[in-house]
């Protein structure tokens, strides 16, 4: 079942004590993709993508891009 639905997707970079932050759009459709490829009472998997936005100005690079990302979660 396809659909759209508003959230977001964020991406961490931690070196040593230092932490860098981004984070996708809050907009439908706007930064990425979830598909779900397996769904059973006691399993989800499947696919994502995404585009983020630093959360600081000047951090470097400014758009993080998450590509071939999976998850498979079991109960």
């Amino acid at each position: 079942v396809a659909g759209t639905s508003s959230g977001f997707a964020s991406f961490s970079l931690i070196e040593g004590i230092a932490a860098s932050w981004w984070v996708s759009p809050l907009a439908p459709g706007s930064s990425g993709t979830l598909t779900i490829t397996t769904a059973t009472a006691t399993r989800i998997a499947g696919t994502f993508s995404f585009t983020a936005v630093a959360r600081a100005q000047g951090l470097t690079p400014a758009t993080r891009t998450v590509t071939n990302g999976t998850f498979d979660v079991f109960q």
